[in-house]
Order: C-alpha cells, then sequence, then structure tokens
C-alpha cells in the first residue's frame, strides 16, 4: 500500500502511475479514500519495481511533537525527489477545509508536486505528511497520522474502516477561552490535570456547526455547547472524539454537554460517515451532479441531501459550480437517483427550469434556464468499485424520440420595454434574441466555461422562418440556438449557414411553432436596394441581454472599407466589413449591454430607413466609429433561391487571400504605382477614398498561395480596375477562376488566370475525441496563418485539450495545446500518429485504432507558425476517455459514434 493524501487520490476516477527514485513506474490502484480528513491509499504490486529497493516507512503519529526535527521528503516543484530540513512549529493549527483535526506545521519550502510526501524524523518514522502550504510564507501545513494508521492495519488485515459522525464540527478553544462559557472552574482545573503533558489537550471542544437535521441536531445539541465527556469519558482532543465515535457506528452515545451554567446529557445514535460519502455520481452533458458530501455540507452548515454540481459542463453553464440543485422543472431532486429520473423522462433539446440554491447564499433559491442535452456528451451513470479500484459506468434511459424538444417551447411572461423608443413597433416585432451555445472549443475559437453567446437578431423571412444575425454571436453550426420572440416564447433553431467571408450567419427557426399564440407577434423586414453613403440617414435599433429595446437616429459620415481578422488565436471571424463614422442623436447606445464569453462585443441590432427597410447590419465596436456588414446582396439571392426550393449554398467561391489598405499616394510614392493606373483606380469607384487593395496574407495550399506575393498591389480583376472591397467582392466571389494583374516590385505584373477556393458556409463538420484533444481537419484561418514550408503537407488541427485527460497527464498544456493562460496562439497539428503520418481525420482514426487500451501512443506535432516538431507520448485510457467521432448530416443534425479500437 500506498499513502498519499486524498486531493492527490482524488474522489472521482482516477488513472495513476507512480514513479520511484530510480525511474521505475508502475499503476496505481486507489483503495481508499477517508471521508473527511486529506489522506487516501493507493494500492501497487511490488513485483512491478525492478530498480529501487522497497522500504516500508513506519507510521508514528504521536512523534509528532512541538521542536521535533523532521526531514520533509517530496517532488518539489515536480523534481523526482527533493529534501527539507525543518522542526515542526506546532501541532495544533486548525483546518478551515479539514474538520475535527488538527494540522502540525513547520516551515516548508516545498511548492506544488509535495503533496503526500512524509515528514520522516531522526528514526526515519513519518510523524506527519504534506497536505498544503503557504509559498509566500515558507509555512507547511501537514495532516496526522493517527487515522491512517488504523486504517493502515484495518485495510492490511483485509477490514473494512468503520468511520462514524454525530454531523458536528468541534472548534477547539484555551482554557482561558473556555472561562467565559460559564463553567465550574472545578471543571476546567480537572481538565487541566488530564492534560499537563500533552500539549494538544490544553483545549477543550466547543460545537462550532452543526448540521440541519443531523443526529446532533435532532437531540438537541445546538452551537457553542462545550463538550465535557461522551460515555462518561472526558473528552478534549479531536483525537478521541474521532477514535471513540469510529468504534461506535450505528450505536448509541451519551454525550455530557455544558451549556448556560449546567450540564445537559444526550444520546446520540452514531452515523455511518461512509454513507455520506459520494460513491456514485452522473455524467450529462460534460457536467457532474452527486449526493451532497459531508465535508462540502459541513463547510458551509448545510443539511444533508440534495444534488451537488461538482462540475458545469455544457447543459448546466448557466450554473455556479458547487451549486444545489433543488428543482428541474416542477420535478423536485432530493437525491441523485430522482436526479436521473427526472433527466431520463426529458427529451433531448428541452429546455428547462433550473432551481438551485448556492452554498454562499442559501436563503436565496434562484432559477437558470437549461437546454437538455443529451446529444453531445454520454448520458451515463458511473459506480465506484473499491475492490477493483474502477468505475464503471452504465447509459442512462433516454425517452422515445417520438417526442421532440420543439413541441415544448416555452412562454416566458414578460414583454419588450420600449417606453423610450420612438421607432415604429413592426421593427421591434421583427427582432429575436438569440442565445447561442457550443459544445466543443473549435477553430480556435471559445473555450469551456465561455462558450455561450447572446445577440440580436432579425427576421427576414416569415415564411421560411430566416434570421439574421452577427457571426460574432453565431459562429459555428456545432451548436445549441434558443430564439426568444417578442420577450414572450423562446424557441429551438438552428445555425444553417455562416457566411465565411462576411460577418453573419443565417438562422432558421420553425414558424408552425409561433402559430396560434396571441403573445407573440412577429414580422419580417425587407431589404434595402439603396446603398449607404455618406450623408445617409436612418435609425437604429437593437436588443440588449435582457429584453429591452433600445433606439438611435444615426447619420452617416464616413465609410471605410475593411477586412477584419481575429487576432491572437488562429479564429474562425474573418471577413469582409465596412465601418462608419455616425452622429447619433440620442442618447448613446449600451455598448456593454452585451457580453459574449466574459467580454464585451458591443450592442448589436440592425439599421433601418424610415420605410422600415434594412440597410445594413450588426454594429459590433463602441464608439463613434462601427463596424458593419453588407448583408443585403448575398441574402437577396439566398430568399430567391431558397423560395424556388434550391438548397442553401453549403459552399462559396472567393481568392483566399487577407487584403489590407494603403493610401494611393503611399502607392504612388514608395510602391512606384504608375501613373496611369493611379487614374484608372481613381475613376473605378465614385467614393471620396484614395486606397488601394495590398496582399497581407494569402491561404496555404490554395492557387493563391502559388500566383499572388504579400504586399502585391491588386490592380485589375478581369481586367477592371478594383481599389474597393465592394466591388473586388462583385468581380471575384461566385468564379472559378479570375485573371488578375498586380503591382509588384514596382512593375505591373499579369497574374492569369487564378483559380478560387471554396469556403464551407457550414464551418467545421467533423470532430474527433481521443485522449481528451478535440480534433478537426484545419480551418480557413489558420491556414492564413501559416506558410507553405512551416506547414507541410499538415495534419490534424488540436483545437482544445480537457482537464484531466491523458493528454493533460502527458504534460501537453504547453505542447499539444496552448492555453489561454499562456496568450499564445494555438497553432498546433498532430501529423504522425506512432509512424503513421495522417493529413485527414480518417487516417488518424486508421492509425489510432490500432493502438490498444493502456498502450503509450506517440504523437507527432508541428508547429505551424515555426516548423517546430515535438513528440508526445499519451497512454491511451479507452475506459474513462474513448474514442469519438461527431459528424454533421445533411440535415443538420451532429451524430456520434465511439471508435472500437484493436483488442
Amino acid at each position: 500500500m500506498m499513502l498519499t493524501n486524498k486531493h492527490v487520490v482524488t474522489e472521482g476516477p482516477i488513472r495513476a502511475r507512480a514513479k520511484f527514485i530510480k525511474n521505475d513506474e508502475i499503476d496505481l490502484v486507489p483503495i481508499y479514500r477517508d471521508p473527511v480528513h486529506d489522506f487516501g491509499l493507493f494500492r501497487f504490486n511490488p513485483k512491478d519495481v525492478h530498480s529501487t529497493p522497497l522500504e516500508e516507512i513506519t507510521l508514528e503519529p504521536e512523534g509528532a511533537v512541538r521542536g521535533t526535527k523532521v526531514v520533509i521528503i517530496g517532488n518539489n516543484g515536480g523534481e523526482n525527489i527533493s529534501y527539507v530540513e525543518s522542526i515542526i512549529a506546532s501541532v495544533d493549527r486548525f483546518s478551515d477545509h479539514d474538520p475535527n483535526s488538527f494540522y502540525i506545521t513547520c516551515s516548508d519550502t516545498s511548492v506544488g508536486g509535495s503533496s503526500g510526501g512524509p515528514l520522516l524524523n531522526v528514526d526515519g518514522r513519518a510523524v506527519a505528511m504534506i497536505s498544503a502550504g503557504y509559498d509566500y510564507m515558507n509555512l507547511g501545513y501537514n495532516i496526522p497520522l493517527y487515522r491512517a494508521a488504523r486504517a493502515v492495519e484495518l485495510l492490511r488485515e483485509g477490514k473494512p474502516v468503520p468511520r462514524g459522525t454525530i454531523q458536528v464540527g468541534f472548534k477547539h478553544k484555551t482554557f482561558e477561552e473556555i472561562c467565559r462559557y460559564g463553567l465550574d472552574k472545578s471543571v476546567i482545573e480537572a481538565m487541566k490535570k488530564s492534560s499537563a503533558v500533552d500539549e494538544t489537550k490544553q483545549y477543550m471542544l466547543v460545537v462550532e456547526k452543526i448540521l440541519p437535521k443531523g443526529a446532533a441536531h435532532n437531540v438537541g445539541i445546538r452551537g457553542g455547547d462545550v463538550l465535557l465527556k461522551i460515555n462518561g469519558k472526558q473528552m478534549h482532543t479531536y483525537v478521541d472524539v474521532e477514535s471513540l465515535l469510529d468504534s461506535f457506528v450505528g450505536k448509541s452515545i451519551k454525550i455530557d454537554m455544558w451549556r448556560h451554567g449546567e450540564t445537559r446529557t444526550f444520546e446520540v445514535t452514531v452515523e455511518d460517515l461512509e454513507k455520506m460519502a459520494p460513491k456514485e455520481f452522473l455524467e450529462i452533458s460534460n457536467a457532474i451532479i452527486h449526493d451532497m458530501s459531508y465535508p462540502w455540507a459541513l463547510q458551509y452548515g448545510m443539511e444533508m441531501g440534495g444534488v451537488f454540481l461538482a462540475k458545469q459542463g455544457y447543459m448546466f453553464g448557466g450554473v455556479p459550480p458547487s451549486s444545489i440543485i433543488k428543482k428541474i422543472g416542477i420535478d423536485e431532486t432530493p437525491n441523485l437517483s430522482a436526479f436521473i429520473k427526472v433527466m431520463e423522462a426529458l427529451p433531448n433539446g428541452t429546455l428547462v427550469a433550473v432551481e438551485y440554491v448556492n452554498a454562499l447564499d442559501q436563503n436565496k433559491v434562484e432559477i437558470s434556464a437549461a437546454t437538455v442535452d443529451k446529444r453531445w456528451y454520454p448520458f451515463q451513470r458511473a459506480v465506484r468499485d473499491d475492490t477493483e479500484g474502477k468505475w464503471h459506468f452504465s447509459d442512462c434511459e433516454k425517452p422515445n424520440d417520438g417526442e421532440t424538444a420543439q413541441e415544448k417551447s416555452v412562454a416566458i411572461v414578460g414583454g419588450i420595454s420600449s417606453s423610450e423608443v420612438n421607432t415604429s413597433t413592426h421593427v421591434a416585432n421583427a427582432l429575436v434574441s438569440i442565445e447561442f451555445s457550443s459544445p466543443f472549443p473549435i477553430e480556435g475559437g471559445m473555450n469551456f466555461g465561455k462558450s455561450k453567446a447572446w445577440g440580436c437578431g432579425v427576421i427576414v423571412d416569415m415564411e421560411l422562418g430566416l434570421i439574421l444575425c452577427s457571426r460574432d454571436v453565431a459562429n459555428t453550426t456545432l451548436c445549441d440556438v434558443q430564439c426568444t420572440f417578442a420577450a414572450s416564447k423562446t424557441i429551438p433553431a438552428q445555425v444553417i449557414f455562416v457566411h465565411p467571408l462576411e460577418s453573419y450567419s443565417i438562422i432558421k427557426y420553425d414558424p408552425h411553432l409561433l402559430l396560434n399564440d396571441a403573445t407573440v407577434q412577429v414580422r419580417e423586414l425587407e431589404l434595402s436596394k439603396d446603398r449607404v453613403v455618406p450623408g445617409s440617414k436612418f435609425e437604429f435599433v437593437g436588443l440588449d441581454r435582457d429584453q429591452t429595446l433600445f433606439y438611435n437616429e444615426t447619420k452617416v459620415h464616413q465609410i471605410l472599407d475593411r477586412q477584419s481578422m481575429g487576432s491572437g488565436m488562429p479564429s474562425s471571424f474573418f471577413g469582409f466589413m465596412f465601418s462608419f463614422g455616425a452622429d447619433h442623436s440620442h442618447k448613446p447606445l449600451p455598448f456593454e449591454s452585451l457580453r459574449m464569453g466574459g467580454e464585451s462585443r458591443g450592442a448589436v441590432g440592425v439599421h433601418y430607413h424610415k420605410d422600415e427597410e434594412i440597410v445594413m447590419a450588426y454594429t459590433l465596436s463602441p464608439g463613434r466609429t462601427h463596424m458593419a456588414a453588407d448583408v443585403v446582396p448575398l441574402l437577396t439571392a439566398i430568399q430567391e433561391a431558397m423560395h424556388k426550393g434550391v438548397p442553401l449554398p453549403t459552399e462559396l467561391k472567393s481568392l483566399p487571400i487577407y487584403m489590407e489598405f494603403m493610401t494611393l499616394a503611399i502607392a504612388r510614392s514608395i510602391r512606384h504605382l504608375p501613373d496611369e493606373w493611379a487614374l484608372k483606380l481613381m475613376e473605378s469607384n465614385d467614393s471620396v477614398q484614395r486606397k488601394v487593395l495590398t496582399v497581407s496574407r494569402k491561404m496555404v495550399g490554395s492557387n493563391s498561395y502559388e500566383k499572388f506575393e504579400v504586399n502585391d498591389i491588386i490592380l485589375s480583376i478581369d481586367d477592371t480596375p478594383v481599389s474597393l472591397v465592394g466591388d473586388y467582392k462583385k468581380l471575384v466571389d461566385g468564379k472559378e477562376t479570375v485573371k488578375v494583374s498586380v503591382l509588384r516590385s514596382s512593375k505591373v505584373i499579369d497574374l492569369g488566370q487564378v483559380r478560387t477556393t471554396s469556403f464551407s458556409a457550414l464551418g467545421t463538420t467533423r470532430i474527433v475525441e481521443c485522449c481528451g484533444l478535440i480534433l478537426h481537419d484545419p480551418h480557413p484561418a489558420l491556414l492564413y496563418l501559416s506558410s507553405q514550408d512551416k506547414f507541410g503537407k499538415g495534419g490534424i488541427y488540436v483545437a482544445f485539450k480537457e482537464g484531466g485527460s491523458p493528454a493533460e497527464q502527458a504534460e501537453a498544456k504547453n505542447g499539444l495545446h496552448n492555453s489561454d493562460e499562456t496568450n499564445e496562439i494555438n497553432s498546433k497539428l498532430i501529423t504522425r500518429v506512432n509512424e503513421a503520418k495522417v493529413t485527414s481525420l480518417d487516417e488518424f482514426l486508421d492509425a489510432v485504432v490500432k493502438c490498444k487500451h493502456d498502450e503509450y501512443v506517440k504523437f507527432t506535432t508541428k508547429n505551424v507558425d515555426n516548423g517546430e516538431l515535438a513528440v508526445h507520448n499519451i497512454r491511451l485510457d479507452l475506459e474513462y476517455w474513448k474514442t469519438r467521432d461527431m459528424s454533421r448530416m445533411p440535415s443538420g443534425e451532429w451524430v456520434s459514434k465511439f471508435i472500437e479500437h484493436e483488442k
């Protein structure tokens, strides 16, 4: 057996290995976790240790005495071994997180990595075990070994380890402090006399925390009671109390307490502490839920019972972690079994109310909306088997697919606040509040905990059920969407189109779900044929996250073409936009009212004429200069095609180059643009802008990458001079090839016919989950950030690494994926699995399925920024981290399947 901390063994599923001083590595099996204190035990096979001589360390808890010299042994900062000499400074340090126990303190320069290490005295015996510390104080907190030594002996004999409780947290008080409780001096003197030698007995115990409806509370014990005796024996140390309780599990004991000048005797039945330690949990939508644990209840003084949200996951993103869930909809959830029964009856996609209590504010019951998710993640129950040291998973039942969530739209009482709005009610009725959530961070985008976005959309076609919204809100089809109409009804919807080069998306809802509902009055807005020019006057209307309508009259005084690309991460946001400077005659727009992933994204809405026609959409940035998308041309074509029964386009063709702008003056003076071309470019548009388009980036693997060079000035497309983004799009988009002329090195060069590239209007449509890594094919934004020599033949993009996964255990944090904490660009590709080259997800799966459970898989990665190669050996864990393949079907539904590996 190997003794360590409970926070090392953990209370959940774990696969652990131990590394010895001579580099032997062996598997460990968790066999025990104390229900309260910070110690646990692993089992291992000594025969697996070949190079390192094994020595058994004797536990001597009574050897922890103030002034004792000790050697602290650990893995300081992750080093193989570390030794720190120290002297025990105190043996009576109280811990808020480990109730009914003293901690042992000493000066300790150890940092993270030494948890579970022993404190050895001069005889080589362990008197305490490292548990925690304050680095800035060089102070270590070490757990005494009384309960651990008892557990080791019982387990060695093959016996269970009984642990008892009366659901009380005691706090030690000095004899001087106890005098203030009004105890008779004779009682205190008797206590002093019996504890003159042992300094851990220079105290008496007072009830500090008592759990409602617990064993002690039910018989009348209350906070502030002073413990005198248990079963006629004086008790004034934590060790004495716990030893007695552990010996009387399921039996009655008599407790003498001092209260208000008199001794009171209570008869209490000792409860089984092991039954209060969760041994099963539910995994749903990447959330972890289990019954309330005793240490958590005691820390916050909460009644035992209820289900505890240990991890938010995807579905419960709106509920704070560590909350107690009271109800799902109208059904109470007093325990895990009841919670599972309620969730099994709910169809996927159902919008439900989650009633919960936060431990920090127990008197306030809060409600959050959640969309039931049973498709993105497993819906399964896990039960711990301490004999095997494993957790066994079983799938929970799912309701018949005949009942769909779309039949369960939710009506919400309320309405759009428009007391200060002068605009037409008809325009307000075309606005929709959108809640977007994505289960996986892909394309260098959102992270877990930042997977939700809120925004405003506008109905552009009631018959088809089409909503126009910003791509900053809905940036992928791998998502769930809820749309709220007129602040009174919420229904599910689906992202069907994500423009790869513009900043908008199209969402589709079922119009039949809004029929025959008097509370919902909606309408669509027409698309304007007018072009916005300086001096144009129109109105802006939008919704904030609280469904409040806001409005402004706007006058355009400047228009600038722009092409926008996300910075930092290789995100999917890349598009043509134009910015406009505007004067607002009314109050400023509430640009801080909408948030996405905890970051302000500005107000979003629609700009329209007095005749209620959409001119452009979506203000994305605060200030007097705003970003907007010209949505009219393509959206008009899409509507016309869909009404004729033509399927929505899944691809759009364009030249895969990223452009910036240069003034005409600089182009002439520094780049030596010929005068005749300067005149042609000036005459090619009626704008006051005097700028030219220059190539800043080009997409790896495209014909444009071969034809163009960075800093080329684009002169003409198909013999037509071009200097505006709008004109460029008209000349390029949708064509197979275009003829291009550029200025390069002061010379006009004809590039001939350049092939365009097809961009997906659905984004990433397939992902693979393996070893806790989220993988997909390289997306366009990544290809823009690399170069052909660095990118090579490509590979599989590493989008995310899940915490606690085999990938994380392989120390891949700064190798396979750069976390948000480093603020570095995640641009890693897996290029090989063992010796097999992989350039597609199919090739990746073909290679990885040949690897068996518990085998090490060698992943070769390439950084597409600098071409650097690295190798990562990850141990395959098919028990807790199965390989999964997820794909988008033509219907828009996503399906997933677990991949079988070779046995």
